[in-house]
């Protein structure tokens, strides 16, 4: 069912202050190093030589079955469910689960080590908790994920380390201000993965990934998208600061910004093409989603 598990990582040394690292049979010799890096985003996690960087035991492909499974138990919440969907987790290049695993690698974790399946269980059960409820839900989530991963045998310093990492993804709005509180290593890694897509994403996709929020968050008026739906994103990530990781803020700041500044005029693009109904801007949306909801894991 899986591929080659010797992973040796090979330092990519992009300048004198900078190195970050692939998997050595990945790395062509005479490749640009940061042409490199960006090529190993695009890779498909589960797919790629049948599920090679995918954490190596039976029971974590049981997290991401059970994962799948709990977030599509009830058919009206997951209408609903614009964004918080099991796209946004298990899309297999850019949900969240192959993001953190393809970030943990080029931070010098190497998949035989035992943080990284510890990453890969807390990206897969981070968000299962939005079937239940939006408010609160890392805490459903980490409540529900300890009884599955209890079930399967993890140890508790496991299981601690998964809750930690969700509890990180959490927003924390005081004064207005979006804040996460972050503090392992993993916990830095799930959090950059949980929000890289404005920095993963062009500004078509981003943009669309916007609306999908906003959708589910049920805070504008269709009147309003263009105005305060676009100020309340940049506010969000201007709040949330920048990357937690080296490899992430290397990676994403960049197109994060490039994004953020190009949001208004694709939104106004869209919404131009929705004919400004929401009606129609939901099928536009949902018709431009390439991920895939169902998808093959070993």
């Amino acid at each position: 069912m899986f591929g080659d598990i010797s992973y040796p990582l090979r330092p990519v040394v992009i300048d004198q202050e900078t190195c970050f690292f692939l998997p050595a049979d990945y790395v062509a010799n005479n490749q640009d190093p940061v042409a490199s890096l960006h090529e190993f985003m695009t890779l498909d996690i589960f797919s790629h030589n049948n599920g090679q960087y995918l954490p190596q035991s039976e029971s974590f492909l049981e997290i991401v079955a059970f994962a799948k499974t709990y977030l599509q138990q009830d058919e009206d919440k997951l209408k609903k469910l614009f964004f918080h969907n099991v796209c946004h987790t298990f899309h297999p290049v850019k949900g969240v689960l192959s993001v953190a695993l393809k970030l943990a690698i080029i931070d010098g974790i190497s998949p035989t080590d035992q943080c990284y399946e510890r990453i890969g269980l807390a990206a897969a059960l981070h968000d299962i908790g939005n079937i239940i409820q939006r408010q609160e839900h890392e805490q459903i989530s980490i409540d529900v994920s300890y009884k599955k991963l209890v079930e399967l045998g993890y140890s508790q310093s496991v299981i601690d380390s998964v809750a930690c990492s969700i509890y990180s993804t959490a927003i924390d709005y005081k004064d207005n201000i979006a804040k996460r509180q972050v503090g392992s290593r993993e916990a830095k890694i799930l959090s950059d993965a949980d929000l890289s897509n404005p920095g993963f994403y062009d500004v078509n996709n981003f943009a669309t990934e916007s609306i999908k929020i906003w959708l589910e968050l049920d805070l504008f008026a269709m009147s309003e998208f263009e105005t305060t739906g676009v100020e309340f994103t940049r506010q969000f990530f201007t709040s949330l600061g920048g990357y937690y990781t080296r490899a992430a803020a290397f990676l994403f700041s960049d197109k994060r910004r490039t994004n953020l500044r190009l949001l208004g005029p694709e939104i106004k693009t869209l919404m131009k093409k929705a004919d400004y109904s929401q009606e129609k801007l939901v099928e536009l949306v949902l018709s431009t989603d390439q991920r895939i909801a169902s998808l093959t894991t070993g």
